[in-house]
C-alpha cells in the first residue's frame, strides 16, 4: 500500500489599511499583495507579490465608501 502527496497552490490577498488624521479628515491607505503557497510533497513555498492594479484598489475604496454611507445613516 503506497501514498502520494498531491502538488497544491493556494492564494490569498494580504493588506494593511493605515488610517491618518487629516485635519478633519481621515487619510486612508491601502498596501495589498497576493500571497502564494505552493506545496509539494512535505515542501512549501510562499511567494508575494503587491498588487498594483488600479481597479483592485478603485474597487476597495467603492465598497469602503459604501460600507461607511450604510453605517453612517443607519441603514
Amino acid at each position: 500500500m503506497g501514498f502520494s502527496v498531491s502538488e497544491s497552490t493556494y492564494s490569498r490577498v494580504e493588506a494593511t489599511l493605515t488610517l491618518t488624521p487629516f485635519g478633519e479628515k481621515t487619510r486612508v491607505r491601502l498596501s495589498a499583495r497576493l500571497a502564494e503557497t505552493s506545496t509539494s510533497g512535505f515542501n512549501a513555498d510562499v511567494t508575494h507579490e503587491a498588487i498594483t492594479e488600479a481597479k483592485f484598489h478603485q474597487d476597495f475604496f467603492v465598497k469602503l465608501e459604501k460600507g461607511l454611507f450604510i453605517e453612517r445613516e443607519k441603514l
